[in-house]
């Protein structure tokens, strides 16, 4: 008997699917918490914690207007860089920057211009000013309707930066000071109808508003950048480069400008829209109060009992409207809390699992140091007298030895119902060249083949391929096929152990008892093992199944053929799955004999799959409904072909 090889270890999935957590949640009713559930709060994945729907929606419209203040605002601080250190604007990128800011900062400009006698520009930074004073209310009505501070503080502090940048390079000048003073000049001309109603489609396009100005002013300081010196450019350098640009750049500012004011016009057709629906909203509201009020007139003494009413409702919905805010909060709160505290529990039965495979291989080294130590200090002829029988053994396993070759059966049959994909399918796999190398090869070797987009059904091309060769195979007295098809052992009521702990069983069962080899010796299996057999304990039977192994003839060719895998990858089976296919590919590396190793999925492996080489994986392709030629590969010939690899004599 040869030495047997440790398992892999038991470790918690790598993948999670789902977030148990955020589900069990998200599952609540109102019966564990009267804030429970609450439709205004949502799970966001990103932030990994629960925020509120209007904020997400928010954010989701503000994407692209977000990205542009940051590439903006980039910009800013480059060029800040690039420029001399006694040259630099002191600006609150990070803290607020003041519309009241930029008006010192352009008056600042003209002062300097008419000092130093720049007649030539002092016209230009006149009518910006001028803009620039008469719109400024205009533009910061504008700037109050973005989420937060932080977007009118980079437009802020990007225009006081071009300003310092134009009265000191001169380039392009009169073109610059224009465009900074058209931006207030369209939003204060676009005349905006602001209404505390916002509509998703206003919201999109204010950001888009917003998008389109700070590009334009990016563009406008990115033509700077190239006139300020950096550390490493010479002076001459770039000015060449930005000269080069300033004949078509007054141009392009140009048609940057006619973009933010089409954007503005977009803003102001649906603020309009907005306000229009409010109004009308107001006078439907004013009609029924009008028409209201005409009936408490009518209804008299009746006037000051309804008025009370009414009071009364006011008050009683305003503290429920308060009620309602304050369990929404708790509601938040108590989502928080309830998702950190199931994933510390999650993270501790990671820590149970770790310390479950622990004892598993104490106990697996256990049984091995037994079995060395029996081994050693016994004769076989004692070993012999105190091992139990077969028939003992395949009692304790506890699964029917018909069972094997009435699933195949069944299987064989429901074949010749396939739809024309699913046959499509099987031909695919019957004629695929990893398949044939596989059969072919004259060493041990693996093969995991998997659907790319599969279902749920427990009978698939895969298991109708896999029961050809189980019964071609069988035919062969030099091969000896074991098989076990997962998706028809999923029912508890049905099998004992409808598991990994099941699979073993099965397999352990056609070798004992479906092989025509019966010189298999069984004095290892002291009373321990066999008590561990009994119970159905994983690392017991992987141990026999190994031990069985190393007993065949070298001539033997063993084909194990695991169908269906996905099915045993739910939460409660994938553990002991994935030790126990770990395990086969163990043997198949390592045993002195030839083993071949076919497992199939029909879905998504999200764990077994990781066990085989990327050279060994063989995907199918999934034939539309209604797509394929049907059995293009005659099933007859794949028989025949099989049989005829092994009717030659042993593999040499």
């Amino acid at each position: 008997m040869g030495t047997i090889q440790a398992p892999q270890p038991l470790a918690a999935p790598l993948i999670r699917l789902t977030n148990p957590a955020a589900e069990f949640i998200d599952h609540l009713d109102e019966d564990f918490h009267p804030a429970l559930p609450n439709p205004a709060v949502q799970y966001d994945s990103k932030a990994d914690d629960y925020r509120m729907k209007e904020d997400m929606k928010r954010d989701l419209i503000y994407t692209d207007a977000l990205k542009e203040r940051k590439a903006f605002l980039a910009s800013m601080k480059t060029y800040q860089t690039q420029d001399r250190d006694d040259a630099r604007v002191k600006l609150g990128l990070i803290s607020e920057s003041k519309w009241s800011a930029v008006l010192d900062e352009i008056q600042q400009a003209e002062q300097d211009a008419t000092v130093n006698g720049a007649k030539g520009i002092l016209g230009a930074i006149r009518k910006c000013s001028r803009k620039l004073g008469e719109s400024g209310g205009a533009f910061i009505g504008w700037l109050q309707m973005l989420p937060d501070d932080a977007y009118g503080s980079v437009i802020c502090g990007g225009l006081k930066l071009i300003i310092n940048a134009a009265i000191r390079h001169r380039d392009i000048c009169n073109e610059v000071f224009d465009a900074i003073g058209e931006i207030p000049e369209v939003i204060r001309a676009a005349e905006f109808s602001f209404t505390e109603y916002r509509s998703d489609e206003l919201n999109v396009r204010i950001a888009t508003l917003y998008k389109d100005i700070a590009l334009c002013l990016r563009g406008i300081l990115d033509f700077y950048k190239e006139r300020a010196p950096g550390r490493t450019r010479s002076i001459a350098r770039n000015a060449v480069k930005a000269v080069g640009k300033g004949p078509n750049y007054g141009k392009q500012i140009e048609l940057q400008i006619a973009t933010v004011r089409n954007s503005a016009s977009a803003v102001k057709q649906e603020a309009d829209r907005c306000l229009h629906r409010r109004v009308g909203a107001i006078r439907s509201n004013q009609e029924f109060q009008t028409r209201q009020t005409a009936e408490i007139k009518d209804q008299g003494t009746e006037n000051l009992k309804l008025n009370k009413e009414l009071k009364d409702q006011g008050e009683m919905g305003l503290k429920q409207g308060e009620r309602v805010l304050k369990q929404g909060e708790e509601s938040l709160n108590l989502m928080n809390r309830l998702y950190a505290g199931l994933k510390y529990q999650y993270q501790c039965q990671e820590r149970r699992w770790e310390e479950r495979d622990r004892r598993q291989r104490e106990e697996y080294a256990s049984v091995r140091q037994q079995l060395e130590s029996i081994s050693r200090a016994v004769t076989p002829e004692s070993v012999r007298r105190q091992g139990p029988s077969v028939q003992q053994v395949v009692r304790i396993l506890a699964s029917n030895p018909e069972l094997a070759s009435q699933d195949l059966q069944y299987i064989l049959r429901e074949g010749e119902l396939f739809s024309t994909n699913l046959q499509t399918q099987a031909s695919a796999f019957m004629g695929s060249q990893k398949l044939q190398d596989w059969l072919t090869s004259t060493t041990s070797t693996c093969l995991f083949a998997q659907v790319e987009a599969g279902d749920d059904n427990p009978i698939s091309a895969l298991s109708f391929v896999s029961s050809l060769l189980c019964q071609t195979l069988q035919a062969s007295e030099q091969t000896l096929p074991l098989h076990y098809f997962c998706g028809l052992h999923t029912d508890q009521y049905r099998d004992a152990f409808p598991c990994a702990e099941g699979m073993l069983q099965s397999l352990l069962v056609q070798l004992l008892v479906g092989s025509e080899y019966e010189n298999f010796s069984l004095d290892f299996v002291d009373r321990t093992l066999f008590q561990r057999l009994e119970n159905a304990d994983l690392v017991a039977l992987c141990t026999l199944f190994e031990a069985l192994i190393d007993q065949l003839p070298s001539s033997t060719i063993l084909f194990v053929i695991v169908d269906g895998v996905s099915f045993y990858e739910t939460q409660d089976r994938v553990q002991g799955t994935c030790y126990a296919i770990g395990k086969f590919v163990e043997i198949a590396e390592t045993a002195g004999k030839v083993m071949k190793l076919l497992v199939t999925c029909p879905g998504v492996s999200g764990y077994v799959r990781k066990g085989f080489r990327d050279e060994d994986v063989l995907w199918i392709a999934e034939a539309a409904d209604g797509d394929g030629d049907g059995f293009n590969y005659d099933v007859d010939s794949f028989r025949g072909k099989t049989g005829d690899m092994f009717d030659g004599g042993a593999i040499e």
